[in-house]
């Protein structure tokens, strides 16, 4: 896409915001339910940042429809940083103190609130269809557990930046379709760092192919969900604890990006590598400082590096960034920004304005002057198709916004956020295989949500009917298993109790062989344990049937035959003595 010309009054106010970058927006709903006409004075929480965009449009509320019965809005901070905004808002729901108030979220913090009941579930007071209206990873980024628990508010996304002058130089009749891949991005930037156009000259000496965030902190970790979701994993951690990270296709996506990312003491120029190898350590001020040297044919970023693009008086262009070749239902950026959600003690007549409040900081009114004030970019799509005057720029972003994703949306996320940086790292910088660190990232991932055991298949060669009582148990590998106990009962099994017999305790062994039974109906049931939990296999039935053991054939008359024979010798035998006698 090529950018537009206009000066980019875009340069965030500080970098330390782009990871969790506080942007909100929200559309008006005209029919929502206006409030009683008790006054209501409402608060608002958000940061020093956000403070500004808010203030410009309270009268405006107050002065809609959705403002009646609202005498005042008042917005109060609750700092700078991450940290310390969270631990204002978790002291301020503990205090149970919010009872008029709307207040304003990181992305990656609806779970935590949610999960401990701080929130309300905002899915009663939503019109059909009206999500549709926002950026798709922000909306997933205010989903717990299936329901809607904070509104999209503003909006942060990668994208892919290049450099249109490289590009003309040495490949005459490009289109964006020569990078929209990781495969063709690869082989773009190989092109020109291998210098088959013959135009590099000694003074493109330092010229590396990509520049992203790939050090061991949160926006590795951000990097780390865009590859994999490139790769149509959008899964890989959900908010029900499930976790699918040792997978193939999160195994495919990793093991491409390490190969891009030369050796120690290698550059990336004349040979297979466009990553250089301190680029493990990039964040977001390295590589885009990088990028600013004109040392650099494309960067994933955030929206700040366009500003500063601009001032550098950079030929450049922005698109989505890429997917994999063969890839499905990918996503490929992940969002920052912010939310709004209503704490659960704000009730009655002050919830119907909160809720009123925060659609009307989703409208487009609300959504431009987050813009226009404060430099936050909308969530509500439409802004980006019809921008205020002097901000067509930010059209640059429409294709990407639907291929926007969440991070998980779990109350566990900082845990896991830890776990999943260090672990990247680790693979891409060749501490561990690729395998070795996926494997040690879900079993430690899995340590920190307490996952029990996977779901498995109890099996048995036993015959139907098993004809000598000596048969084999198997069964499937429980993902997550330490070890297995199995039982045997002479009804069908839905729980263990102490009326079962215990075959085997604790073996890690998938089978157990068995004999001695004799005819009847037995059922069997192995059980799977881990430290955090249990599960029973399917229940089965055997059935045995020895054969009768064979009979002497037996004569008719044989019996009375043989007690005649019996008396008639006897009989005899004493005639003989008498005979004798006389």
């Amino acid at each position: 896409m090529t950018k537009y010309n206009k000066k980019a009054l875009f340069v965030l106010t500080s970098l330390v915001l782009l990871i969790t970058p506080t942007f909100f927006s929200f559309p008006i709903k005209l029919h929502s339910k206006p409030v009683s006409s008790q006054a209501i004075s409402l608060t608002i929480y958000v940061t020093d940042q956000q403070m500004p965009g808010v203030v410009n449009v309270t009268d405006d509320f107050l002065a809609s429809p959705l403002g009646s019965g609202v005498t005042s809005v008042t917005v109060v901070s609750t700092g700078i940083s991450s940290n310390e905004r969270l631990a204002f808002l978790q002291t301020l729901m503990t205090g149970g103190t919010a009872t008029s108030a709307v207040i304003g979220l990181d992305v990656v913090w609806t779970a935590i609130f949610a999960d401990n009941g701080w929130i309300i579930n905002l899915d009663p007071y939503l019109d059909p269809n009206e999500m549709d209206d926002y950026v798709a990873g922000l909306v997933d980024a205010g989903i717990w557990n299936g329901h809607l628990y904070a509104y999209p508010y503003f909006n942060s996304l990668g994208a892919l930046f290049y450099r249109t002058d490289l590009l003309d130089l040495h490949m005459s009749g490009w289109t964006e379709a020569d990078f929209d891949t990781w495969e063709e991005l690869n082989a773009t930037a190989n092109y020109i760092l291998n210098n088959e156009s013959g135009l590099l000259t000694t003074a493109d000496a330092d010229l590396v192919g990509y520049v992203g965030q790939f050090d061991a902190y949160e926006g590795g970790v951000i990097n780390f969900f865009e590859w994999v979701g490139s790769n149509g994993v959008l899964d890989a951690i959900t908010s029900t604890g499930e976790v699918n990270v040792n997978t193939q296709d999160v195994n495919d996506a990793l093991t491409f990006v390490k190969a891009l990312i030369a050796p120690q003491y290698t550059g990336v120029q004349g040979n297979d590598y466009i990553i250089p190898r301190y680029g493990l350590v990039h964040d977001e001020g390295s590589s885009v400082s990088k990028w600013l040297n004109n040392e650099s044919i494309f960067m994933r970023q955030w929206p700040f590096a366009y500003g500063l693009s601009e001032d550098n008086n950079m030929d450049f262009g922005l698109s989505p960034l890429p997917h994999f070749a063969n890839a499905t239902s990918y996503r490929t950026s992940v969002v920052g920004g912010a939310l709004l959600a209503i704490p659960t003690t704000t009730t009655g007549t002050a919830r119907e304005a909160a809720v009123n409040l925060t659609k009307f900081l989703g409208d487009s009114v609300a959504q431009e002057a987050e813009l226009t004030e404060v430099s936050n970019f909308p969530a509500l799509s439409s802004v980006y198709a019809s921008p205020p005057s002097g901000f067509e720029w930010i059209q640059n972003w429409t294709d990407q916004l639907p291929l926007t994703l969440s991070r998980p949306v779990h109350q566990d996320y900082p845990l896991i956020s830890d776990v999943i940086a260090d672990y990247f790292n680790d693979l891409l910088s060749c501490q561990k295989s690729v395998d070795e660190a996926l494997f040690d990232m879900e079993r430690d991932i899995k340590a920190i949500i307490n996952v029990p055991p996977g779901s498995f298949e109890l099996s048995t060669n036993a015959g139907t009917p098993d004809d000598d009582g000596i048969f084999n148990l198997m069964w499937t590998n429980a993902d997550g298993a330490l070890n297995y106990s199995v039982y045997d009962y002479l009804n069908y099994i839905t729980e263990i109790n102490g009326s079962l017999t215990l075959l085997m305790e604790e073996t890690t062994d998938l089978s157990l062989p068995l004999s001695g039974y004799t005819d009847g109906t037995y059922y069997f049931i192995v059980v799977a344990y881990n430290d955090y939990g249990n599960i029973l296999s399917n229940c089965i039935e055997v059935i045995v049937q020895l054969p009768s053991e064979p009979q002497e054939p037996v004569i008719s008359g044989y019996d009375t035959f043989l007690l005649i024979v019996v008396i008639g010798t006897v009989l005899i035998i004493i005639v003989k003595k008498r005979r004798k006698t006389n």
